[in-house]
């Protein structure tokens, strides 16, 4: 993935975390499940495969996730 998503992505959970809104034992391991999540939906996406709120759906299991 580029360095400048995943370097933001960092960035945002960095800030998630000092705020106490989200607990991670691993930043890269959260990095990986958002980026590999993102990836597989947008696969889903662009072959069809959903719901009309298939993005929301996705963005509250990750969320939930951290």
């Amino acid at each position: 993935m580029s360095e400048t998503i995943e370097r933001d992505l960092m960035s945002d959970l960095e800030v998630g975390i000092w705020l106490k809104r989200f607990w991670v034992e691993s930043t890269q391991a959260a990095i990986d499940l958002v980026l590999g999540t993102a990836l597989m939906a947008m696969r889903t996406i662009l072959e069809g495969h959903h719901e009309l709120n298939y993005p929301e759906q996705v963005t509250q299991l990750i969320l939930k996730s951290l």
